[in-house]
């Protein structure tokens, strides 16, 4: 009987921690179209790193230096809309570098 209503609660503590922790994701990300350029920016300079919205469907990790992107990436400028300004640049998105293979042969040993 012990067993059963361990399992059972055990059950229950990891669907509420599930659900708690979706719920933390979503509101992990900010919609870049509910501040003002200044307060996106700041956000960025501030966290670092923040999940931004663009659209409904659009996201990504809006970063504040290359630091902040894995090895081999670099950082692109990255512009959207905010409440007072329709091309505001919020920070840098890590992009692979494309000039990382093009630049490989200059470095090579013979």
């Amino acid at each position: 009987m012990f067993a059963h209503r361990f399992k059972t609660g055990l059950a229950a503590a990891v669907a509420a921690v599930s659900v708690l922790a979706a719920a933390s994701v979503a509101e992990a990300r900010v919609d870049a179209r509910k501040l003002t350029c200044q307060q996106a920016q700041a956000l960025v300079q501030q966290q670092g790193a923040v999940v931004m919205s663009f659209t409904n469907t659009a996201y990504d990790r809006v970063v504040k230096n290359r630091l902040l992107c894995n090895r081999g990436l670099i950082t692109k400028p990255k512009f959207t809309q905010t409440l007072d300004n329709p091309k505001c640049h919020v920070g840098g998105i890590c992009i692979e570098d494309p000039w990382k293979d093009s630049m490989r042969p200059l470095f090579r040993r013979n």
